[in-house]
């Protein structure tokens, strides 16, 4: 391991292990029957199917008692992140509450609760200024579940936003990401903007807005710094990511989301020919590659790969209206259904199952 060492907070980060190292049998066979083109599975309001959502239902309830049974087992309390610590359970009890899911919901906000003062109790400092990896999304989420709780929260939120300057010094060795770096930071404060009213004299469109200039200037200086030919360049190990969790889609996700405080010359000239040059990578399988330059079409999952860049695509369609996009989100698609499973995406849906189910809570 390593660290980034910043002003206020440091961050660790695990080894990633190579890619030429990576075993060449990663995949569970895909045995399921191609979609026929035809059947539908939505109706005309947006909703799925009743038939659909009935089947779904019943196959989340049984993995969920499952999941309850045996949360003990696998659940480490000295990790209280989103991505695989104590946070990302509670978010799953907090979403069953706010979807009302299940008769009593006022019953999963408190066990929300009590998985959430766990990771309370052990947050020292803020380390990692992120939603998914980061104390941020502890903070986030607890502030989200006192705010329902009708408890003060002022405290959690101002510890969230004690770090806004250093996360957009554009000195400091903070990425630009969104597992460890601004883009995960500025997920948090849109997720609280839009969950929690009245919040906007608190984090202001001003808070926002430096945290999207910060990243459009690193990616300015670093296109400066390596004489590059892409309008916005961002760089993690060395590597210019492509995918969603440390590259390029995840960044401009973040910053597509956030349009309202973007003007349009930073949208034209910025980041819509940033997005145009990713859209040139994608492989003719319909996937793209794990970094820039890299000719190896073997990564299809979130992280690295067309699962990651079908959110990007898709939100850029509906900006800019471009067929182009579409098309490249529809290729990025069957890619990703036609694939054989891939493990490393088997073992973490095993690992935490809750995520999994998050799936269908939040498209419910």
């Amino acid at each position: 391991m390593f660290y980034l060492v910043l002003r206020q907070f440091r961050i660790r980060i695990p080894t990633l292990h190579s890619r030429k190292t990576m075993h060449t049998n990663r995949f569970f066979k895909n045995t399921f029957p191609d979609y026929d083109g035809t059947t539908s599975f939505i109706d005309d309001d947006g909703s799925l199917k009743n038939e659909l959502k009935i089947y779904v239902k019943s196959n989340f309830t049984r993995l969920f008692d499952h999941w309850q049974q045996h949360l003990n087992t696998f659940l480490q309390t000295n990790d209280s992140s989103v991505y695989t610590g104590t946070t990302g359970a509670a978010i799953l009890y907090l979403k069953i509450f706010e979807s009302k899911f299940f008769p009593n919901p006022e019953s999963y906000l408190h066990k929300a609760n009590e998985l959430i003062e766990i990771g309370l109790k052990n947050f020292r400092r803020i380390q990692v200024p992120t939603y998914l990896c980061g104390e941020i999304g502890l903070l986030a989420t607890a502030t989200l579940i006192y705010y329902y709780q009708n408890k003060d929260y002022g405290q959690l939120l101002n510890s969230i936003l004690s770090i806004h300057s250093n996360v957009c010094c554009i000195e400091s060795n903070l990425p630009d990401e969104i597992l460890y770096g601004r883009a995960g930071y500025l997920y948090t404060l849109l997720l609280l903007r839009s969950k929690i009213p009245n919040l906007h004299s608190l984090i202001t469109d001003d808070m926002i807005r430096q945290v999207i200039c910060a990243i459009l200037e690193s990616g300015k200086k670093t296109t400066k710094n390596l004489h590059s030919k892409w309008p916005l360049t961002y760089v993690w190990y060395d590597e210019h990511y492509v995918g969603a969790a440390h590259g390029y889609a995840g960044i401009l996700y973040l910053l597509l989301k956030s349009i309202q405080y973007i003007c349009s010359q930073e949208l034209q000239t910025l980041i819509r020919p940033t997005l145009n040059m990713i859209v040139d990578t994608q492989f003719q399988s319909g996937n793209f590659p794990a970094c820039l330059a890299e000719n190896e079409d073997k990564l299809v999952h979130w992280c690295h790969g067309s699962p990651g860049l079908i959110y990007l695509l898709a939100t850029a369609q509906s900006i800019f209206k471009d067929e182009k996009y579409l098309q490249a989100a529809l290729k990025a698609a069957m890619i990703s259904g036609a694939e054989d499973y891939y493990e490393k995406v088997m073992d973490y849906v095993m690992e935490r199952p809750e995520m999994l189910m998050l799936f269908y809570v939040y498209t419910h």
